[in-house]
């Protein structure tokens, strides 16, 4: 999904850096409950809703929580990340899922916070731009979803029943 415009940037010169948090550090965040309070409990509450459908409901509620977690806890790494890369009149481009660059969702809320918590004299970023890459059928109508600066309609793809790929995985354990 990525690999064409961070290779694209790869051969144009422009540095590519890996703001996510890192793999080692996912299963001790799932267990820190601090995570829990780092957005608003509206936003804790869609979070926890999305992690629910997107695994077709086969995860018990118990796990939900620690998975949201995980959540929020990259929302934080990419955008405490990105501040550091800021540099005057330049862009940082971040490539992510759409949850991630929802700006009522995701990682512009911590960047809000870590940008507040920013000593004077530190670059602050002055503008985030949220892109949403939405494939539909050619003759779909849509609207702007609430979240995103723009949305750029690309081809659709087939529907893939990611529900039965994942039913299945469940019962080969």
């Amino acid at each position: 999904l990525y690999a064409a415009p961070v290779m694209a940037a790869v051969r144009a010169g422009v540095p590519v850096v890996g703001v996510n948090l890192p793999q080692g550090q996912m299963r001790a965040t799932m267990q820190q409950p601090q995570w829990d309070g780092s957005v608003p409990p509206a936003v804790r509450q869609r979070i926890l809703d999305d992690v629910a459908e997107s695994h077709c409901g086969l995860l018990p509620a118990s796990q939900l929580p620690a998975m949201a977690r995980i959540q929020f806890a990259r929302d934080d790494s990419m955008a405490a990340h990105s501040l550091t890369l800021t540099r005057p009149g330049k862009t940082v481009a971040l490539l992510t899922g759409s949850f991630h660059a929802d700006r009522t969702l995701g990682i512009a809320l911590h960047l809000a916070a870590h940008a507040a918590r920013t000593p004077p004299g530190m670059p602050r970023p002055v503008r985030v731009f949220s892109l949403l890459l939405q494939g539909l059928a050619p003759d779909t109508q849509a609207e702007l979803p609430a979240g995103y600066d723009a949305v750029w309609f690309t081809p659709g793809t087939p529907p893939v029943d990611h529900c039965a790929e994942l039913r299945a995985q469940l019962q080969k354990r």
